[in-house]
């Protein structure tokens, strides 16, 4: 009985369209080639976006020239605040937020995306007590906002891509 549960439970989730966050098909894209260029960021940002758009068979270009977009990524910002503290006026939890500008605009100087900022958030706990095991969580979710960063891009390319084509044809 319980197998038959939990049998018609997947069957149901599967079916209603529910998906795990960055389980989704990244590698569709409507395009050929992209010219990535990335200012005031580090350098991960640019291999992850190089690397997401390569995975959609997206010719990744040096030349803004001979690509048919070109995509301008800046203004990488981390921030972090405290959002709790204890009963002793010591920091509980922290909120760290990363944020990114870009501009999209196509090989006949088009702007599909004029310059807009996305943005990501996470609050983990802190605990004073183990500094080493609080600073390894922030980090590693500074590396999943980044990689979150880099897929909202990549839709956000895509989707405007995918309406400006739509409206040239």
């Amino acid at each position: 009985m319980k197998q038959l549960i939990l049998l018609a439970s997947l069957l149901f989730i599967s079916s209603c369209g529910f998906h795990l966050r960055g389980t989704q098909n990244l590698n569709a894209a409507d395009f050929e080639s992209i010219h990535i260029e990335v200012r005031n960021a580090p350098g991960e940002m640019r291999q992850l976006l190089e690397g997401g758009f390569r995975e959609a068979n997206v010719e990744v270009l040096t030349s803004s020239s001979d690509a048919e977009f070109s995509l301008l990524v800046s203004d990488e910002r981390n921030s972090r605040r405290a959002v709790a503290t204890t009963s002793n006026i010591s920091v509980a939890e922290y909120e760290i937020v990363k944020q990114v500008s870009l501009q999209l605009v196509s090989n006949v100087r088009e702007t599909l995306i004029p310059r807009v900022t996305i943005s990501t958030e996470r609050t983990y706990t802190f605990d004073d007590q183990s500094l080493e095991s609080s600073s390894e969580e922030e980090s590693l979710l500074r590396e999943e906002m980044r990689r979150d960063l880099s897929e909202q891009v990549f839709r956000r390319v895509n989707a405007s891509i995918r309406t400006y084509l739509g409206q040239v044809e």
